[in-house]
C-alpha cells in the first residue's frame, strides 16, 4: 500500500487528468477544480507589472499626503486657532472628535496600502499570496456594508421627505395655494436628487461586491492556477469611468486650488489673520496638497483600469470567461 486511494478517494498527490483538472488532497473528500494551463503565470506576471507597481506607489504617496493633512489639522490649525480664540469645552470636543473620524478613515488606507506591497512581493516568490488578498477583501467587505447601510439611511430618509411632500400638497387646497406649489417644487427637486444619489450609492454597492469577487479570482489564479470566471466587466468599466472622473477631479482641484490660494490670501489679509500666520498655512493646504492628492488619485486610478484591462484580455486569451 502506498497510502493512495483511488475510486475518488482521498490521494496523497495531486492528480492531474487530462492536463486541465487537479485533485487536491482533503481527507475524506475528493475535490477537483478546473486549472487551465498558464493561469498562475499570468496572474502573478500582471501582479509583479508596472501599473500594479504604480497602484502601490500612488496609494502609498496617498496615504501619506492623507497623513500629512491629519497632522497639519491636528498640530498647526489647532495650535493657530489657540492663539486667537479661547479654549472652551465644546471647540476642544470638537477638535477632538475630528481629529479621531481623521484618523480612524486613515486604518483602511493603511490596511490597502500594506495589502497592496504584500501582494507585490510576494508575487515573485512560489509560496501562496493570502494575506495581501484578505487584507483587500476586508476592505470590499466592509466598503459594501457602509454603502448599504448608507442605502438604507438614504432610502428611509426619501420616503419621509416623499411622505412630507403629501403635507405640503394639502397647502395647494387652502389659501397658501401659491406657497404649497412652490414649496412642492422644491421638495421635488430635493426628492430626485435623494432617488439619484440612492442609485449611486447602490452601484457603488454593487461595485464592491463585484470587486471582491475579482480580487478572489486573482488570489485563486495565483495561488492555484484556477479561476472560477475573469475579472467583472462591471468592474472594469467603473474603473474606466473612474479614470476620467478622477481626471477631472485632479484638474478642478488645480483649478480652484489656485483660486483659492488668491481668495484665501485677500481674506487672510483683510481679517489680519496672516499676523498669526493662520492665512498661509491655509494656503498651503489648499493649494499643494489638495493638487497632489487629486494628481496621485487620478494616477492610481489609471493604473488600476490598466492593471485590470490587461490581466482580463491576457486571461481571456487562456480561455477564462
Amino acid at each position: 500500500m502506498d497510502g493512495n486511494f483511488n475510486n475518488g478517494q482521498y490521494q496523497g498527490q495531486p492528480q492531474y487528468q487530462n492536463g486541465y483538472y487537479n485533485t487536491y488532497p482533503n481527507p475524506g473528500v475528493a475535490y477537483t477544480q478546473p486549472v487551465i494551463p498558464g493561469v498562475r503565470e499570468t496572474v502573478r506576471e500582471a501582479l509583479k507589472s508596472k501599473p500594479f507597481l504604480i497602484m502601490a506607489i500612488t496609494f502609498s504617496a496617498s496615504l501619506l499626503t492623507s497623513v500629512i493633512n491629519m497632522i497639519y489639522y491636528m498640530v498647526i490649525v489647532n495650535s493657530e486657532l489657540s492663539a486667537i480664540s479661547d479654549n472652551s469645552f465644546a471647540k476642544i470636543f470638537a477638535s477632538g472628535f475630528s481629529s479621531f473620524i481623521m484618523l480612524l478613515l486613515l486604518i483602511p488606507m493603511v490596511i490597502i496600502t500594506i495589502g497592496l506591497w504584500q501582494i507585490y512581493t510576494g508575487a515573485d516568490k512560489d509560496a501562496p499570496i493570502i494575506k495581501g488578498f484578505s487584507m483587500l477583501r476586508g476592505i470590499c467587505i466592509l466598503c459594501m456594508i457602509l454603502f448599504i447601510l448608507l442605502a438604507v439611511i438614504t432610502g428611509i430618509a426619501t420616503a419621509i421627505i416623499a411622505a412630507g411632500a403629501g403635507l405640503v400638497g394639502a397647502l395647494s387646497s387652502s389659501e397658501f395655494a401659491d406657497l404649497g406649489k412652490i414649496a412642492a417644487i422644491g421638495i421635488g427637486i430635493i426628492i430626485a436628487l435623494f432617488a439619484l444619489y440612492l442609485v449611486l450609492v447602490i452601484l457603488a454597492t454593487v461595485y464592491y461586491y463585484k470587486l471582491n469577487v475579482s480580487i478572489k479570482r486573482i488570489e485563486d489564479g495565483a495561488n492555484l492556477g484556477y479561476m472560477t470566471g475573469n475579472i467583472s466587466t462591471y468592474v472594469f468599466v467603473f474603473t474606466v469611468i473612474g479614470c476620467v472622473t478622477s481626471i477631472l477631479t485632479a484638474i478642478t482641484t488645480i483649478i480652484t486650488a489656485s483660486a483659492g490660494k488668491a481668495i484665501n490670501s485677500a481674506i487672510s489679509s483683510g481679517l489680519m489673520l496672516s499676523q498669526f500666520g493662520l492665512g498661509d498655512l491655509e494656503v498651503v493646504s489648499s493649494t499643494v496638497f489638495n493638487a497632489i492628492s487629486g494628481v496621485v488619485s487620478a494616477v492610481f486610478i489609471i493604473s488600476m483600469a490598466m492593471f485590470i484591462g490587461g490581466l482580463r484580455t491576457k486571461l481571456s486569451a487562456l480561455g477564462v470567461r
